[in-house]
């Protein structure tokens, strides 16, 4: 692009990450349980996300994905409906993929920076509501 210095071509390989995006400036590794996932809407605007959803993107394979969805006939002791997991995924089997980010934190109580256990990487998932007519389908599967 126009006025932007050229640099290497990136390099895309396929890595073992570790689910729970654990920011580059964070004190503690444990954080990470906490972004698991990323919502679209505010990727960029967040934090934890902010500067990796500028740089450092990913795609995440997977069988499929879990949709929670509130039994319409069914309710827990407070009277609330009951959430029941629904498996989504490709009929023929095929791996999805899913957007995803990703962050290199570093460990302060390992002195050398080029031992391996001295680097997390870490990811999320990025999200967005569910598709109207996906939740539609299974909320009437429910009641057949």
């Amino acid at each position: 692009m126009a006025g932007q210095p050229a640099g290497p071509a990136p390099v895309r390989q396929p890595r073992l990450l570790t689910w729970g995006l654990v920011p580059s400036w964070a004190k503690d590794p444990k954080i990470g349980m906490r972004f698991i996932n990323a919502r679209a809407e505010t990727v960029l605007d967040k934090g934890p996300f902010s500067r990796a959803a500028h740089s450092r993107r990913c795609l995440v394979p997977a069988d499929g994905w879990f949709e929670w969805q509130a039994s319409p006939t069914v309710v827990d002791a407070r009277g609330k409906p009951r959430k029941q997991p629904f498996f989504i995924h490709r009929e023929d089997g095929v791996p999805v993929a899913f957007a995803g980010l990703y962050e290199f934190w570093r460990d302060p109580n390992v002195a050398d920076p080029d031992d391996p256990l001295a680097w997390l990487t870490t990811f999320t998932i990025v999200t967005t509501a569910a598709d109207p007519g996906l939740i539609a389908s299974t909320t009437a599967s429910l009641l057949s």
